[in-house]
């Protein structure tokens, strides 16, 4: 059984879609719409919202960079293997979706759009940021999930307002020593990579409310966990763990513990300690029946699956 834990909710700019099969070309302003690029263009101090999904395209043309006052541009779903170094100029773009092409590095200046909140590059081939990226000091949602990545850059971790980070099913070896220096994270998502440990500095994020690290290798977790109070979900199924540290006890706001698919006997008696748990899995771990009783009297009102 596999527990969703996170439900990616990314906040989008009011919009219309205008369709043909599974094309959606348009762009928008307040009193016009237009369906295709050179329309735009006539009016370009008005057009802030620009879709070319589902459009099978390998390039975009570089005039779109002259769209100025655009604010929101969706691109997913194409064959982009690169960008027009014209979006360089998108200085007020808020949200950029670049999700599901054949992106396998991203060679324009991102850094130039200052204003950009949002930034979607899932399902691409990527495997390094762009270094320019740790200028976006407004980004607040970053999803890089389905790439290739193997470790991230020092410079991710520079992104001082990103609350959501998302990079589920990549090949993460490790997490950046400074990763600790995003704090104002809230939601981080890695399963489904290879990570074995994470690095000192990883309590630090005192922010975090929801942390999935399922489906990689961790065989052991910080003992200063207890740091973390903010953790409300916190998944971990699918690892090599044997043990919690002590210190899980002092994370009073934790709502929900997700161990299935590990080696755990037992579990701290600080456990006890967790006001705010509500639900506990530890399917598939070498728990005996004897101990599971033992639990249920500990945590009478958490629901534990077993």
């Amino acid at each position: 059984m596999r527990f969703i834990t996170v439900v990616k909710s990314y906040t989008i700019l009011s919009i219309a879609l205008f369709l043909k099969g599974n094309t959606c070309l348009y762009a928008q302003c307040k009193t016009q719409s237009y369906y295709n690029l050179n329309e735009a263009l006539a009016d370009v101090n008005c057009v802030k919202n620009f879709s070319y999904r589902y459009s099978g395209v390998e390039s975009l043309s570089p005039k779109i960079g002259q769209l100025t006052y655009l604010e929101y541009l969706d691109v997913q779903k194409n064959h982009l293997k690169q960008l027009p170094s014209s979006l360089e100029n998108l200085g007020n773009l808020k949200q950029l979706v670049l999700s599901d092409n054949d992106l396998s590095k991203i060679y324009i200046k991102i850094g130039n759009l200052k204003q950009l909140k949002t930034l979607q590059l899932d399902k691409n081939h990527l495997i390094e940021l762009p270094s320019s990226i740790k200028e976006l000091q407004n980004l607040n949602i970053l999803d890089v999930s389905y790439n290739n990545f193997a470790s991230f850059s020092e410079n991710l971790c520079d992104l001082k307002k990103l609350s959501i980070l998302e990079s589920r099913n990549n090949s993460l070896l490790y997490l950046p020593e400074n990763i600790g220096k995003l704090n104002n994270l809230q939601t981080l998502t890695l399963d489904n990579n290879r990570l074995t440990h994470l690095p000192k500095s990883f309590t630090s994020l005192k922010k975090l409310k929801q942390l999935d690290l399922s489906y990689n290798a961790l065989q052991v977790l910080p003992n200063d966990l207890g740091k973390m109070k903010s953790l409300r979900v916190l998944s971990l199924s699918n690892n090599k763990l044997e043990e919690l540290p002590a210190s899980i006890g002092k994370l009073e706001n934790l709502e929900m513990i997700l161990l299935s698919n590990n080696a755990i006997q037992r579990l701290p008696s600080q456990i006890k300690n967790l006001p705010k748990l509500k639900t506990l899995v530890l399917m598939n771990n070498p728990i005996s029946k004897e101990y599971l009783d033992e639990l249920k009297s500990l945590l009478p009102n958490t629901t534990i699956v077993f």
